[in-house]
């Protein structure tokens, strides 16, 4: 086969102008993937939304940038966007770096809501004071590490799937009163499935939560006390993370906030009566010393359960609860000495013998040395 001189030339000049079209991307400072719909602006340093206009960019990531206003019009010209995230510009309290200024992200009440076809709207780690307008159509709202403690209306929402709420109130951003949800927000959010409530001060299970929950994060809040209906309705959740609510601190590797006489989290024996589809449970540091009669019954399909960095030494070697735990494939028993007790051997409860589904236990630190 013989090559032309021509379509050397050729083959030469296509390869050159697809060098220079990585070389220089069509939104400068911004890169854009081949077709140009996905844009990676992240850790340029603007201090503005850069003005972009195409209908084909469906995907605007600005996190880490400088940015502390999102105009009316700042995303006019990309009609069809349908992921934005403008995470990290203005970190709260703590979670700022060394150096930096104190800012808030200031958006227009109007900002997002003309975007129609966006259904990704991440928006953490900005010092957000409240919630701008949203669209109707949204998926996944990420409000993580803001400043958003109440929220009182619904979100006009109402085909949301995830919301992403963590760390809006503990010791790194602090706001020094209670976190508070109105009902009539769940109410609206019948479609939810994924919700994240972790760090912020709640004291108590939120009530009329979405009943097509099947993820629920409440880790490193103030809940003291679990009674018989707080998950009543929730019967598709299949994870559930209580970890850290009633702190045990005699090993704590960061501010540490037991309850009240450095109480254990009171749990009814049927708090997780009506979760037959529960995989995954985690109970982590809650300063149990022992687990109420019958309070895995029921759970069939748990497969996952972590009570690690409890205080449960007499338990693991007494209690009855292991016959519950018939499908559980990994049990997470570390860290559950009880301070100044050790004994002599590791010895486990007769009962333990009837998880015959167990794979892996976990169990170092435990109540033997």
């Amino acid at each position: 086969m013989v090559i032309s001189w021509k379509n050397l030339f050729l083959l030469y000049l296509c390869n050159w102008l697809t060098a220079v079209r990585s070389r220089n991307p069509f939104f400068f400072p911004c890169e854009n993937d081949t077709l140009s719909t996905i844009l990676d602006c992240q850790k340029r340093g603007l201090t503005n939304v850069p003005t972009i206009k195409s209908v084909s960019v469906l995907s605007i990531n600005l996190e880490g940038n400088k940015i502390q206003t999102v105009k009316s019009n700042a995303l006019a010209g990309v009609p069809n966007l349908q992921n934005f995230s403008i995470m990290w510009n203005c970190p709260p309290g703590k979670l700022k770096g060394p150096g930096t200024r104190s800012c808030k992200l200031d958006i227009a009440p109007d900002a997002f809501v003309h975007l129609k076809n966006l259904s990704h709207l991440f928006l953490g780690g900005n010092s957000l004071l409240s919630i701008p307008r949203l669209p109707g159509g949204l998926k996944v709202l990420g409000l993580e590490s803001s400043n958003i403690y109440r929220i009182n209306t619904p979100l006009g929402t109402p085909q949301l799937k995830k919301l992403l709420l963590f760390k809006n109130c503990y010791y790194r951003n602090p706001c020094n009163q209670t976190f508070y949800i109105n009902e009539s927000v769940w109410q609206e959010l019948r479609e939810l499935t994924n919700l994240t409530l972790g760090f912020n001060n709640i004291t108590a299970v939120p009530k009329g939560l979405p009943q097509n929950l099947t993820s629920l994060d409440l880790r490193e809040n103030k809940i003291s006390h679990i009674d018989e209906i707080a998950f009543a309705n929730l019967t598709r959740l299949t994870y559930l993370n209580l970890e850290w609510n009633c702190q045990r601190c005699d090993h704590a590797a960061q501010p540490c906030f037991p309850c009240s006489n450095n109480s254990a989290i009171n749990l009814h024996p049927k708090a997780f009566q009506n979760l037959s589809k529960i995989t995954h449970l985690i109970l982590r540091g809650n300063s149990l010393k022992d687990l109420p009669e019958g309070l895995f019954q029921g759970l069939q399909r748990l497969t996952y359960l972590d009570l690690s960095d409890n205080l449960l030494a007499y338990s693991i070697r007494n209690d009855s609860f292991f016959r519950d735990l018939k499908k559980v494939k990994l049990l997470n028993l570390i860290y559950n000495y009880e301070p100044l007790k050790t004994f002599d051997g590791l010895i486990l409860s007769p009962y333990f013998s009837e998880m015959t589904s167990l794979e892996e236990l976990l169990i170092r630190h435990g109540p033997s040395l």
